[in-house]
């Protein structure tokens, strides 16, 4: 409660403004927000199958994200959750990519948690805790593909029963 008073008076000297395109009025402005429509994308890598619900390269949307993960500004990224595509997945289990305890201190939260909940919660499953990160990694964002699968390389261990014959959504 003294949070969102806070955040009002605050707003009420410095108002808030889209993180994307910097104009007055809130988190995200409703043009940004309308410059991204949800397109489900599909992907294979190995032998996984990637979905995600946008196409992660729109400006407004990676803006919001940016807000999210290293600000905390979840009214940023709200709306592209609350429209974002879930009703067709299936799964058994849902789980997050664990953050680090260290990354976890540095931001707060686990915004892979926090969606992972989210997703659960609309295709009637429950949130796994058995994946387990085992070593601190360096950020992933300045780095290609490669880099990437390098940098979380033995990174992570499952600690639950066997997964075997189950369909689980990985959520990031």
């Amino acid at each position: 409660m003294w949070q969102r008073f806070f955040c009002f008076i605050l707003d009420q000297f410095y108002p808030q403004e889209c993180v994307s395109c910097a104009a007055p009025g809130g988190a995200i402005c409703v043009e940004c927000e309308q410059s991204v429509s949800a397109h489900p994308q599909e992907q294979v890598i190995g032998k996984l199958r990637v979905e995600s619900s946008y196409a992660y390269d729109e400006p407004a949307l990676s803006a919001a994200i940016q807000a999210w993960k290293y600000e905390g500004m979840t009214d940023a990224i709200k709306p592209f959750i609350e429209k974002a595509w879930f009703l067709d997945l299936q799964a058994d289990l849902v789980l997050a990519v664990p953050l680090h305890r260290r990354r976890k201190l540095e931001r707060g939260f686990n915004q892979a948690e926090l969606l992972a909940k989210h997703v659960a919660a609309q295709i009637g499953v429950i949130v796994g805790h058995d994946l387990k990160r085992i070593r601190y990694t360096p950020p992933q964002a300045k780095q290609d593909g490669e880099e990437r699968r390098k940098n979380v390389k033995d990174a992570f261990v499952w600690k639950g029963e066997s997964l075997a014959g189950k369909q689980v959504l990985l959520v990031d």
